[in-house]
């Protein structure tokens, strides 16, 4: 199981691949180099869809609010909600609460213009992404491994070989608060988080790169 951190991360990295705005819209954005012009860029253009996909990204780790409720964080984590059928259930409720022509703020509109098949596509990316590193790290609490392919097969999967470090909490699915608490905040999680940090970046620059390519293109055809 990957940190809240590294699943983050994750979600950023597939946000960093959708496509920016057009000239025209890059033309009205402010040209500044002030940080706050910086975050203006971002919030008005792209900050939706990376918000949806860093959101999708901690989905399946809702499962942690019931366990909450009763005093046991974990009780029923890594159940059903860390399957590709709750993604595809959740990426579809999302493609449908999406506007069309992105987000009314203030005078103006916030996102670029997506279809639905885009915004399932980001989201079920997203989401599928933390199936993925909770595969690649270890599970020291059983039942071991994920369902993955809910609800086909109640079968979970995991990696032989862990990649990442996985994140450290509890050691059974019962432990209170205390304990839950106690394991988040160690150096073991910490050492985890800055090695998924290795990990993720690449990619975040990749699509990055990749996006400022394709920016560049359309502005030599146009």
């Amino acid at each position: 199981m990957a940190t809240p951190i590294g699943h983050a991360l994750a979600g950023l990295a597939v946000a960093s691949f959708t496509h920016r705005a057009d000239d025209a819209q890059a033309q009205a954005r402010p040209q500044t180099g002030s940080m706050g012009a910086l975050f203006g860029q971002f919030f008005y253009k792209r900050g939706p869809i990376t918000v949806l996909a860093v959101l999708m990204a901690l989905a399946p780790d809702l499962d942690l609010i019931p366990g909450m409720m009763q005093g046991q964080p974990v009780l029923y984590h890594g159940g059903i909600s860390h399957s590709l059928g709750s993604g595809i259930l959740l990426s579809l409720l999302a493609a449908w609460l999406w506007p069309r022509n992105g987000w009314q703020w203030r005078n103006g509109r916030i996102g670029q213009q997506e279809t639905a098949l885009a915004i399932f596509m980001i989201s079920f990316l997203a989401f599928s992404t933390h199936l993925l590193l909770d595969m690649m790290g270890p599970d020291g609490r059983a039942p071991f491994g994920i369902p993955l392919l809910w609800p086909l097969t109640d079968m979970r999967f995991l990696s032989p070989t862990p990649i990442l470090m996985g994140v450290q909490h509890t050691s059974n699915t019962t432990a209170g608060f205390s304990e839950f608490l106690g394991g988040i905040f160690s150096m073991h999680n910490i050492i985890a988080i800055a090695w998924e940090c290795v990990c993720t970046a690449p990619f975040i620059l990749l699509g990055e790169w990749h996006n400022r390519q394709r920016l560049g293109q359309s502005r030599m055809n146009a």
